[in-house]
C-alpha cells in the first residue's frame, strides 16, 4: 500500500451534484468539508442555513449575505431540495445538525 503525500491529503475531493430549482434553473452543490462541519456545530436556524448554503452551493458561489437574501426571497420548497442534497453529500443524515435542520424545516 502506498503512503499518501501531503499533496494527496490537501487536494479537494468533495462530492458534488447539480440540483434543479423550481424555476427550471440549477445550482451546483458540494459536500461540506470536515472544517465546515466542525465550524457549524453551534449554529441553529437561519444562521445554520446561511452557513450551509454559503459553503455548499458552489455555482453560483454564495456569500453568507447572498445566502440570507436568497432565503428571504423564496419559499421553503426552493431551498429544501438544495439543503437536503448538501446534507446528503456531506453524509450528515444521522448527524445532530442534520436532525436540527429537519426539525427546523418542519420535516419529521
Amino acid at each position: 500500500m502506498e503512503i499518501a503525500s501531503v499533496e494527496d491529503l490537501v487536494t479537494t475531493c468533495l462530492a458534488e451534484d447539480v440540483v434543479e430549482l423550481a424555476t427550471g434553473k440549477a445550482v451546483r452543490v458540494r459536500s461540506l468539508s470536515r472544517a465546515d462541519v466542525v465550524s457549524m456545530r453551534a449554529l441553529q436556524g437561519l444562521e445554520f442555513e446561511r452557513f450551509v448554503l454559503s459553503r455548499g452551493v458552489s455555482a453560483p458561489a454564495l456569500t453568507e449575505d447572498q445566502a440570507a437574501a436568497w432565503l428571504a426571497a423564496v419559499g421553503p420548497d426552493v431551498i429544501e431540495p438544495v439543503m437536503t442534497r448538501i446534507v446528503q453529500l456531506s453524509r450528515m443524515t444521522s448527524d445532530s445538525q442534520a436532525a436540527a435542520y429537519k426539525s427546523d424545516s418542519g420535516e419529521s
